[in-house]
């Protein structure tokens, strides 16, 4: 009689262990699988739709970085990690990578490039001329570019507002005419690579004839090389 119950008890509590076993592991594994869900594809779908759309499948979206991407539109979703199908449980975070949009585009060096060639290149690239300042330069053609702001090879994008600083070309200093006649006065604008402007005449007795009593620019100032000095003579009778 000890020798059967105890062959009886031996199987029946062996089945209760592997019986709690089985349950055991359906518990652990078991029901998270059975919560598990599909992750859905959110890609190309603007922020606010990937987390409605992660939402009603009880899933997380969390936004891991912003590239730069041409073919997405800013703000929406290029990637997401995991893969839209995998299987994951409830609550799972789902990565994604949202667009910045259009890249920036390098800004060409325009130094040395004539105005309207420049203003050619800008108008391709989509981009604004702001404001043209002038200054003079012994190396750069006058009303060429001499230098952009922002600088070459800066990152900018469409719309951008470029200044421009544009070369009046070399400089020269007006030299004195005054008391000098007026081949004289010339000649000396002349090799100082600039030019007889207007010439107006005036009386002034006390003062000797065909003379230069007046000029402008005035003697001593940088000015643009061709620019036109304007003369006033004195003449025995004023025009």
């Amino acid at each position: 009689m000890r020798g059967g119950a105890k062959i009886f008890f031996i199987p029946f509590f062996t089945s209760i262990f592997v019986s709690a076993a089985v349950c055991f592991l359906f518990f652990v594994y078991g029901i998270p699988f059975l919560e598990r869900v599909e992750v859905p594809d959110v890609r190309r779908a603007t922020i606010d739709q990937g987390r409605l759309i992660m939402e009603n499948r009880s899933l997380f979206l969390l936004v891991e970085s912003e590239t730069e991407d041409p073919s997405i539109p800013e703000g929406s979703i290029i990637n997401q990690s995991p893969l839209p199908g995998s299987l994951v449980k409830k609550g799972t975070p789902i990565s994604v990578v949202l667009s910045k949009g259009k890249g920036g585009i390098a800004l060409p060096n325009f130094s040395s490039v004539p105005l309207e060639e420049a203003r050619r290149i800008l108008a391709e690239m989509r981009l604004k001329i702001g404001n043209i300042t002038e200054r003079s330069s012994v190396s750069v053609a006058k009303g060429s570019i001499i230098s952009t702001f922002p600088s070459p090879d800066s990152i900018v994008k469409e719309g951008t507002i470029i200044d421009l600083v544009l070369s009046r070309g070399k400089e020269v200093v007006v030299p004195n005419v005054l008391g000098r006649r007026l081949g004289q006065a010339k000649e000396i604008l002349e090799r100082a690579g600039l030019r007889v402007g207007r010439i107006d005449y005036v009386c002034d007795i006390e003062k000797l004839f065909d003379i230069i009593l007046r000029q402008n620019p005035r003697p001593g100032k940088n000015v643009p090389k061709l620019t036109a000095v304007n003369l006033t003579i004195n003449a025995e009778e004023e025009e």
